[in-house]
């Protein structure tokens, strides 16, 4: 599952990067660190979403083991007042057979990243996520 969440993670970074040229002046560009431990299975990724002010992106990554483990991460990102960035995620995840979803708020300024971590000892679940928001580069 490893080398296929890398391999799709770079290919979404690479058109991202080769994209952003055409990419709208309100467009907001969430780079993200994700860590999600269930049981004893872990998945990391480091995907990146380009998404409009208010609108939703989502991205969604499924197993190579041939099971139903995926990792799927949603983002709303709204910019505020004096560059502040009102992030609202959803990260679901299922491995190793049990499931884990998390809604949270972040508040950030464009340019800093953000951290969220939450663990869970009793369920043996951990999910660490930094996002890194900025604005699309103008033309």
């Amino acid at each position: 599952m490893r080398r296929l969440i890398l391999v799709f993670c770079w290919l979404m970074i690479s058109g991202c990067v080769w994209a952003q040229e055409k990419l709208p002046e309100d467009a907001i560009i969430l780079s993200f660190r994700l860590k999600v431990e269930i049981g004893r299975r872990t998945t990391e990724m480091a995907p990146k979403l380009a998404v409009l002010n208010g609108k939703s992106a989502e991205v969604e990554i499924w197993s190579n083991k041939g099971e139903d483990e995926y990792v799927k991460l949603s983002a709303t990102p709204r910019l505020l007042e004096g560059k502040k960035v009102n992030l609202d995620l959803r990260v679901k995840s299922r491995l190793d057979g049990q499931d884990i979803e998390r809604k949270m708020r972040l508040v950030t300024l464009l340019g800093n990243e953000a951290t969220f971590e939450v663990v869970d000892a009793k369920n043996k679940e951990k999910l660490g996520l930094t996002v890194l928001p900025e604005m699309a580069k103008k033309n």
